[in-house]
């Protein structure tokens, strides 16, 4: 079984029939949430250098392809945006990498079912160094996951859109190790 089937199990069982506090917004039956740390209080408690997670459900009564997140067509689909005390606010989009092997590649979500995508803030998304030196004044958290239309979008038949959650409040943290 590998992490993401684990995670994902692990996320019905203790979220199934509860409802989360915060909300998602739905686009073409798709749904977004950040997985709180306790679906009971909603409350969201994030480790910049660890990962916490998202959820995309499939709502659309139908199997949907959705692009895989190793390769380019889905790596920069996630994004955030976060709230400052001082009313500031930052877009936080996925580093750029450097492609050894890159082709499509999608996956079918099917109908009901749910995909779980790990996030790092500080390993794979810029702007992460501003976040960081204003942990303690953060607020709130947004999420966001967008697919472009594009000729390969079209000839593979892959969703594309754009999915949010609201914003959120949330406690940001980081945990500190040998290296920092």
């Amino acid at each position: 079984m590998n992490i993401k089937h684990l995670i994902l199990t692990v996320i019905i069982i203790l979220g199934f029939g509860c409802t989360p506090k915060q909300r998602t917004n739905v686009n073409n039956g798709l749904s977004l949430e950040i997985v709180p740390h306790d679906y009971e209080t909603g409350q969201l408690f994030i480790n910049t250098n660890q990962n916490f997670y998202l959820l995309i459900k499939n709502n659309t009564g139908k199997d949907v392809k959705i692009w895989e997140d190793w390769c380019s067509y889905g790596y920069f689909a996630p994004s955030f945006d976060v709230k400052f005390k001082s009313g500031e606010s930052i877009h936080i989009t996925k580093n750029d990498t450097a492609w050894t092997r890159n082709f499509p590649d999608s996956f079918i979500l099917k109908s009901s079912g749910s995909y779980v995508i790990a996030v790092n803030l500080e390993s794979s998304f810029k702007e992460s160094q501003k976040l960081l030196d204003n942990l303690s004044n953060v607020t709130e958290i947004k999420a966001n996951y967008g697919i472009k239309s594009s000729d390969k979008q079209k000839k593979y038949n892959v969703w594309y859109g754009e999915i949010s959650t609201d914003f959120q409040k949330a406690e940001f943290h980081r945990t500190l190790t040998e290296n920092n």
